[in-house]
C-alpha cells in the first residue's frame, strides 16, 4: 500500500513599475500553469502550486517502488500597462523547468497487531 506524496513550489509573481522617459509603465508577471513530472511516466497540469502538509492541495500516489526524477515545468505569463491604462498581456509565454529532484519510492506494508 502506498500513500500519497505532497508535492508544492513557492508561488510566483512580480509586480514591478518602472519609468522610461518619465511615463510610468507596470510590469506584471505570473504563473500560468504548472506542469508536473512525477518521473513515473505520469504528470499533471493545473494552476494549484500545491501547500506543505497538513495543507495539502496537490498529491500523485506511486504504484511502484523504486526511484523516480521529478521536474516541474513553470510557465510565465507577462503583462504591463502604460501610465495607468489597460493590461496589455503579451502573446508569448515563458516556460522553465526546474532541476531534476531525485526521490525513491518506497512500499508500505501494512500489519495487523493483536494487543
Amino acid at each position: 500500500m502506498n500513500f500519497d506524496s505532497i508535492f508544492f513550489t513557492d508561488p510566483f509573481s512580480l509586480n514591478v513599475t518602472k519609468r522610461p522617459l518619465g511615463v510610468p509603465v507596470a510590469f506584471h508577471i505570473t504563473v500560468e500553469k504548472y506542469i508536473w513530472h512525477f518521473g513515473d511516466g505520469s504528470s499533471l497540469t493545473t494552476t494549484d502550486a500545491g501547500a506543505a502538509y497538513p495543507d495539502q492541495t496537490l498529491v500523485h500516489r506511486y504504484l511502484k517502488k523504486g526511484p523516480v526524477s521529478v521536474t516541474l515545468e513553470t510557465v510565465y505569463q507577462a503583462g504591463y500597462s502604460i501610465d495607468g491604462g489597460p493590461q496589455q498581456h503579451l502573446a508569448d509565454t515563458v516556460t522553465r523547468t526546474s532541476p531534476a529532484q531525485q526521490l525513491t519510492v518506497l512500499t508500505a506494508t501494512p500489519h495487523l497487531v493483536a494487543d
